[in-house]
């Protein structure tokens, strides 16, 4: 399931550069001549719905089990950029768009995509989890407590609970004001 913003905004990127990952099907396994969808589902109804005669397709010969993992593959190992790093490249991208080609095309709500743009301006250095806590700091570190202001703490919040998670997987990760 997808937010409305992500599907506009998979409309608005196929509108602007065209189809460029086409959609992943087999033969269907139970209807003669029909194509099963592996990946692409949300591609292929912006493409009709901005009226595209055809859609690139690439048709694979797999089997049910195999076809279930390609689709979990497809969409869970296009992963999540790191934050702050997507914070930098969004506000490369701005000193040469405006804000509403900016937008355009990204799968976020205004508001999401200035929050994410004020990422980079962050003193990251006030939280480096690369100091040790001793010889191996994921082992060594059970909880995890960052105090922070409340300017700008929901900007924070969000990024660095998943940093911290990333860093640490074993720990507790409690985020306070």
């Amino acid at each position: 399931m997808t937010s409305a913003r992500v599907d506009e905004a998979i409309r608005e990127s196929i509108g602007i550069y065209g189809m460029v990952d086409p959609i992943t099907c087999r033969k269907h396994p139970e209807i003669d001549g029909a194509l099963q969808i592996i990946d692409g589902e949300h591609r292929l109804e912006a493409c009709k719905e901005l009226g595209f005669p055809q859609i690139p397709v690439v048709v694979i010969d797999i089997n049910d089990a195999n076809a279930k993992k390609l689709t979990i593959i497809s969409n869970e190992t296009r992963g999540r950029a790191e934050r702050v790093s997507l914070s930098q490249l969004v506000n490369e991208i701005a000193d040469e768009l405006d804000d509403e080609n900016l937008r355009l095309g990204l799968p976020y709500y205004e508001d999401e995509l200035e929050d994410l743009r004020k990422l980079s301006d962050m003193e990251w250095g006030d939280y480096d989890s690369d100091k040790p806590a001793g010889d191996n700091p994921k082992e060594d570190v059970s909880q995890i407590i960052v105090k922070h202001p409340q300017e700008g703490f929901e900007t924070l919040e969000k990024s660095l609970k998943e940093w911290l998670a990333d860093k640490y997987p074993e720990a507790k990760v409690e985020i306070k004001q």
